[in-house]
Parts: C-alpha cells; sequence; structure tokens
C-alpha cells in the first residue's frame, strides 16, 4: 500500500477548542492539526482527520475530533497541479504544496 500524507496546522481560538472537548480534557495548545491521506493498494481511498493536543487523566496526546474516509462517509479528493483539495459536505481543505516536503532521506 502507498500512503500520500498532507500535514497542517490551524491557529484555532482556545475557547472554541474547550467547547467540543470531552469532560475531563484539557487544550494544551490552541490548534487543530489536519491530516489528509490518499491511500493506494487495488484502488484509491482517502482519510481526513483532525486532532488537537490535551492532557487527561495525567497523560498528553493528540485527540481525534472528527475523521471522515472515503469508504465510510462522504468525502472526495481532487489534484490539480501541486494542489490537492479533500472535501467532506461541510469542509474543504485544500494542500497547496507549500512548506517542507519528503520525509527521512526524502528531499526536504
Amino acid at each position: 500500500m502507498k500512503v500520500e500524507q498532507f500535514v497542517m496546522a490551524y491557529g484555532v481560538e482556545q475557547d472554541r477548542l474547550r467547547a467540543f472537548l470531552p469532560e475531563g480534557f484539557v487544550s494544551l495548545r490552541p490548534v487543530l492539526r489536519i491530516n489528509g491521506e490518499i491511500r493506494t493498494d487495488e484502488t484509491e481511498t482517502y482519510y481526513l482527520e483532525l486532532n488537537t493536543p490535551v492532557e487527561a487523566r495525567g497523560k498528553q496526546g493528540w485527540l481525534n475530533v472528527a475523521h471522515w474516509d472515503s469508504e465510510h462517509t462522504d468525502l472526495t479528493c481532487k489534484r490539480e497541479g501541486k494542489a490537492v483539495t479533500f472535501q467532506t459536505p461541510f469542509l474543504q481543505i485544500t494542500y497547496t504544496g507549500t512548506g517542507a516536503v519528503g520525509g527521512p532521506g526524502g528531499k526536504r
């Protein structure tokens, strides 16, 4: 399986994060990390998730606050040059190819 991953951080207002965190969770930073994936095996599928850093029960980590996948929800993906757009029924996010590219041993 081949996985292309697209990641961005998006600043949000702290009080808006607190509004949807489960009871007992504390926001550590006012940020959403948005991960998009194009997964290619025999077919191409898409995955999109929103995470935020939290603390709960003495542990810190990332809380997945929403996710979509093209196998079970209405998530589509479209490429236009370097731009990759993920579309849900109420959210559209476009990765434009700016920033660091690659990974361990890859181009930066």
